[in-house]
């Protein structure tokens, strides 16, 4: 029976697989450490920020604080000079809704200014997290696609264990071939796997009514005729 062999599988040599996974282990860590000094650096400087306007409002509360002081113990004084009482009624109602508008208006300065604040520390947490998912998809369709490696069958598997073996057309799984011819031995429609063949007519030698399992015809029905093809 004709038994066609299977093209031998070559592997890349260790030390370019090992360098590979170092480049890549390298960049890794590199991206990481970018990454966590960016965060870093953002979160100081939202944190400065938030002190420095913070220190502002204390500052301008007080200062008004101050302001309206003087100006109700200036008021009460003139007030109590002139005595009359319409004036000091209306200087106290002027003084009471000015001190309202100005707790008010302060009061909505600073729950803009720290709902700006966490809108923006919310916005650049998620940009860095979305960042991080992108760089770790990007590397795990790397080593996918370079390390494991991919088919066979037009050429050679530059990331994989199939250097120059031909699949015929079937993929190259972990340096063996599953689907397709078994580099030149012919499957006659049955499966290339681990460079045997399974199924088919065993390259040339018809089986019939069996199974032709690495390259052998496995049968109890093959014809006298095929014995005599085989010798």
């Amino acid at each position: 029976m004709l038994n066609y062999p299977c093209l031998p599988l070559y592997s890349l040599p260790p030390h370019l697989h090992s360098s590979g996974v170092i480049v890549l282990v390298v960049i890794v860590l590199v991206v990481i450490v970018v990454v966590v000094i960016v965060v870093v650096v953002i979160v100081l400087v939202v944190i400065v920020l938030v002190v420095i306007v913070l220190v502002v409002i204390v500052v301008v509360v007080i200062v008004l604080v101050v302001i309206v002081l003087v100006v109700i113990v200036l008021v009460v004084i003139v007030l109590v000079v002139i005595v009359v009482v319409v004036i000091v009624l209306v200087v106290i109602v002027v003084v009471v809704i000015v001190l309202v508008v100005i707790v008010v208006v302060v009061i909505v300065l600073v729950v803009i200014v720290l709902v700006v604040i966490v809108l923006v520390v919310i916005v650049l947490v998620v940009i860095v997290l979305v960042v991080i998912v992108v760089v770790v998809i990007v590397l795990v369709v790397i080593v996918v696609v370079v390390i494991v490696g991919g088919d066979c069958g037009g050429g050679d598997c530059v990331g994989g264990d199939c250097v120059g073996g031909d699949c015929g057309g079937g993929d190259c799984v972990g340096g063996d071939c599953v689907g397709g011819d078994c580099g030149g031995g012919d499957c006659g429609g049955g499966d290339c796997v681990g460079g045997d063949c399974v199924g088919g007519d065993c390259g040339g030698g018809d089986c019939v009514g069996g199974d032709c399992v690495g390259g052998d015809c496995v049968s109890t029905m093959v014809p006298s005729s095929l014995f005599l093809y085989v010798s």
